[in-house]
């Protein structure tokens, strides 16, 4: 409950006007993160010796949503 509470009172506290004004650089700054957690996370199961597929769907996941994407995994990774 009090996680929901610290989320909303963050959503409520953004000032919109500026997240228009620099919009660009959001989404700029968003996808290269995005890419490089992605590389990042490819790299680290290439060297854990994870079967490409799963190396891809470990990337994908991670890269976009940090820790809460651990939820997804239900299985091993390793194969």
């Amino acid at each position: 409950m009090l996680l929901g509470l610290f989320f909303i009172s963050v959503g409520l506290s953004l000032n919109l006007a500026i997240l228009w004004s620099h919009l660009l650089e959001i989404v700029f700054g968003v996808v290269i993160l995005v890419i490089l957690k992605f590389a990042i996370l490819y790299i680290l199961g290439w060297l854990v010796l994870v079967c490409r597929s799963s190396r891809l769907l470990f990337a994908g996941v991670l890269s976009q949503a940090g820790e809460f994407a651990f939820i997804i995994f239900s299985r091993p990774l390793l194969m």
